[in-house]
């Protein structure tokens, strides 16, 4: 489904049919960094301008990622803010915003949003 909320930059829901994987690459804080064996996280939605996933892991708000998206049959890397967290049970959600994203790859992203939209357009529509 898509977010009905009005943004710059519209979002897309990831569901489990969809070719999206995301790993985290590298974690960061005040400018130490860790490179990390990747570690794939659950991603819930994306957009131009940021994504949200969840994992069993804790993670600290403010800290960068660097983001490995396998979105079909493209891989996007990208660097993030992790702006928000949310536990749910024994699961965090955590939101990231994108800092360094190539235009190109926006480009990637927002084909993806477009397309999650007219599908879910044509469901509802019983196309």
């Amino acid at each position: 489904m898509i977010d009905d909320q009005i943004r710059k930059y519209a979002r897309a829901d990831i569901s489990d049919g969809d070719m999206v994987k995301v790993q985290i690459t590298r974690i960061a804080t005040n400018l130490k960094g860790a490179m990390v064996n990747p570690i794939p996280v659950q991603p819930i939605n994306i957009s131009a301008r940021g994504i949200k996933f969840s994992t069993n892991l804790i993670f600290t708000t403010g800290i960068m990622l660097d983001l490995s998206i396998k979105l079909e049959d493209k891989i996007i890397q990208t660097t993030g803010k992790l702006v928000r967290m949310e536990k749910v049970d024994e699961t965090f959600k955590y939101a990231v915003s994108f800092s360094l994203l190539k235009e190109y790859n926006k480009n990637i992203i927002s084909n993806f949003v477009k397309r999650k939209t007219i599908d879910h357009i044509q469901h509802l529509r019983g196309q």
